[in-house]
């Protein structure tokens, strides 16, 4: 929430968002078959249409503190990576399991 609004998105907006995410609830179907709903605590509403500018909002963020953070980077001799970001999919790069934690 302390992202969008130093983002200088109005307060009545952030405060719409979160109301729509306070309680959302899913149903899972497999086979045609309904589970019962399920709360969700994290993520974003599949098939809404704010989904994919929310998510790209967390992403920019996402990088910003991988750069800031100094985190361990993969070097070859024509890059330097930590992390890749592509639609709504992210890929932490590290040259061991301890370094990726």
């Amino acid at each position: 929430m302390l992202n969008m609004l130093s983002l200088g998105l109005p307060h009545y907006f952030v405060l719409m968002l979160c109301e729509m995410y306070k309680y959302v609830k899913l149903v899972v179907i497999v086979a045609g078959e309904h589970s019962t709903q399920v709360l969700s605590l994290l993520g974003l509403k599949q098939g809404c249409v704010l989904s994919p500018k929310l998510f790209s909002l967390y992403l920019n963020n996402a990088h910003e503190f991988f750069v800031k953070s100094n985190v361990p980077i993969i070097s070859t001799d024509l890059l330097k990576l930590c992390l890749l970001l592509f639609t709504d999919n992210i890929v932490l790069l590290a040259e061991s399991k301890e370094k990726l934690q």
